[in-house]
């Protein structure tokens, strides 16, 4: 048996794929403290600056190095905006505890993975678009996600969510979450996302989001990262770099 599995032909499979496919050492991981700063536009309130810091481990679109793939494992991720036509800095977001398991089947047995789920928590804008308008939120997700390809991951999401209340808005409500997290080159990752949400005790109110982030790996220290937000009828743009320790 082993002489005819000498005969058979090599394997056809390019470079690009083999990179993608190799597990790499945990010591070429991204480093877990970052720090990230760059431009950004917003349609409601032009030009800005964002700042944001994470103490500790990693988020959906950090290299799959020595940790489950597109999960996230996130503490004090703070997020802080400074705009400059109408000369103000508020908090963007303060997630004191972000967790997602996508907990894909990796072999296709019976038994192999299972649900998917998230949970959420911590201090936020209202609105990608306003500012003094912070609540405190807190959501749980459970779902199924489905590998694609080798690189390219798809998941659903029915997502729980509780918080403060903000004006006439409503308090508790539900969604449904979709996205697709791709990695097309080894140093390049993004995610395609869609949520919409309604509010229980608000019957006509609801908010929908869509975004596109990608993030280009300089080094296990550097990161450029591009993103765009459609939050209700508002669009943001934001580029800039993140260094990590």
């Amino acid at each position: 048996m082993i002489i005819e599995r000498f005969k058979l032909p090599a394997s056809q499979e390019d470079v690009a794929t083999q990179q993608l496919n190799t597990p790499l050492p945990p010591h070429q991981g991204s480093l877990p403290t970052m720090f990230q700063a760059g431009y950004m536009y917003n349609q409601d309130f032009g030009d800005g600056i964002g700042l944001r810091f994470r103490p500790v481990y990693y988020d959906t679109l950090s290299p799959n190095i020595a940790r489950p793939d597109d999960s996230m494992l996130s503490m004090f991720d703070l997020h802080i905006i400074y705009a400059s036509a109408i000369d103000e800095v508020w908090l963007r977001q303060l997630d004191l505890v972000s967790i997602e398991s996508l907990n894909t089947s990796k072999t296709g047995l019976p038994g192999d993975g299972g649900y998917a789920w998230a949970l959420h928590f911590g201090l936020k804008s209202q609105y990608s678009s306003c500012y003094n308008c912070t609540i405190f939120h807190f959501s749980s997700s459970v779902g199924k996600a489905t590998e694609l390809s080798s690189n390219t991951t798809v998941r659903v999401m029915l997502e729980a969510n509780a918080q403060t209340p903000y004006k006439d808005i409503g308090t508790i409500g539900g969604a449904v979450r979709l996205a697709l997290v791709t990695t097309p080159m080894p140093s390049w990752k993004m995610q395609i996302s869609g949520k919409r949400l309604h509010y229980l005790n608000r019957s006509k109110t609801y908010l929908s989001k869509i975004s596109w982030e990608q993030r280009y790996h300089l080094s296990r220290e550097v990161d450029l990262y591009l993103d765009y937000v459609r939050e209700g009828s508002s669009d943001e743009v934001s580029l800039g770099i993140a260094k990590f320790w």
